[in-house]
């Protein structure tokens, strides 16, 4: 038993060779980082040639002096290529003091938004760098920790110590005892860090598809009605099978899926509803009886002999007139 490994031996043996050989990879580049180069810049090697042959070296003034008297006095100021090619001529309208006004303000908001930008995505690197370290860490402790627990299994399970206290020397046994409580505790602080990272990896999961949601699923992160919305889709997702476990560890592409067969159950439910209600009777409006054509009242009968007849008497013509 006193020539096997202990734990704390075995886990340096089982861990990653990768892991060992990085503390020497940066020893090796930080000590050719820390030597001087001995190569002298061609541009000062032709300098002092220059000098040693008596010639006159060119004053480092002199280029900028001569591309100066060569520019013109004020400055063409052009807009940005991206404006559109009205903004573009009425930018051309402005006198010159605006244009500068302008032009100063555009380059501001360039330099802020590259700004921003950059520092989203060194934000986003960092967060994926941290990521990939928890992960990396999960694996070599899901790795070390079964092996450690069963090499500890192994050579302690079947001891039995009052029977081993008869067997050895009592300053053996205490060593193997010593020996048994130390791994002991080793196992038990290796168990403590594998659930230590998985929590911390997946915290960082949720935070990271937590930003995606804002991309993927924007209505699961809206202001008003965000939380409503997340909380319907938990129950939905519930009432179909999921446990919650699997719920709190979805990515944001798996919710917006989750989220659009939710609506579209809902649609369906809703047209089926629609579907089963009685329909209500369209109103008849009151039919309009046609005018006959055929039937003439006795007045239209009077008016049409007089007009028939080729001479009225003065009562006849009088009584024509008035029924027109």
């Amino acid at each position: 038993m006193s020539d096997e490994l202990s734990i704390d031996q075995a886990v340096a043996t089982m861990a990653p060779e990768q892991e060992r050989k990085e503390p020497a990879a940066a020893q090796a580049a930080e000590t050719a980082a820390a030597e001087p180069t001995q190569t002298e810049p061609a541009e000062q090697i032709q300098a002092a040639t220059t000098a040693e042959d008596g010639s006159e070296a060119a004053q480092p003034g002199d280029a900028e002096t001569a591309e100066t008297e060569d520019e013109p006095e004020g400055l063409k100021l052009e807009p940005p290529r991206w404006w559109s090619k009205d903004k573009k001529d009425r930018f051309k309208e402005l006198p010159p003091e605006l244009q500068a006004v302008v032009f100063e303000q555009e380059e501001t908001r360039e330099r802020v938004t590259a700004k921003a930008k950059q520092e989203a995505a060194d934000a986003r690197k960092a967060a994926d760098a941290e990521i990939g370290r928890a992960r990396a860490k999960v694996a070599t402790l899901d790795t070390l920790v079964p092996r450690a627990e069963q090499m500890f299994q192994n050579r302690w399970a079947n001891v039995d110590w009052a029977t081993l206290a008869t067997q050895v020397e009592p300053g053996e046994y205490n060593r193997l005892r010593a020996q048994y409580e130390q791994e002991a505790v080793t196992v038990q602080a290796l168990a403590g860090q594998q659930r230590q990272a998985a929590a911390e990896r997946f915290t960082q999961f949720v935070q990271a598809e937590a930003e995606k949601l804002k991309t993927v699923v924007p209505d699961l992160v809206d202001e008003k009605l965000g939380l409503e919305r997340k909380a319907n889709l938990g129950k939905f997702l519930m009432s179909v099978g999921f446990p919650a476990d699997r719920i709190a560890a979805m990515s944001a592409e798996e919710a917006g899926l989750a989220y659009d067969a939710m609506r579209w159950r809902d649609a369906q439910s809703k047209a089926a509803t629609l579907a089963r209600q009685p329909k209500q009777p369209v109103p008849q409006r009151p039919a309009v009886k046609p005018s006959s054509t055929g039937a003439r009242s006795p007045q239209s009968g009077r008016l049409a002999t007089l007009s028939q007849k080729r001479s009225l008497s003065t009562d006849e013509a009088v009584e024509l007139l008035n029924a027109r």
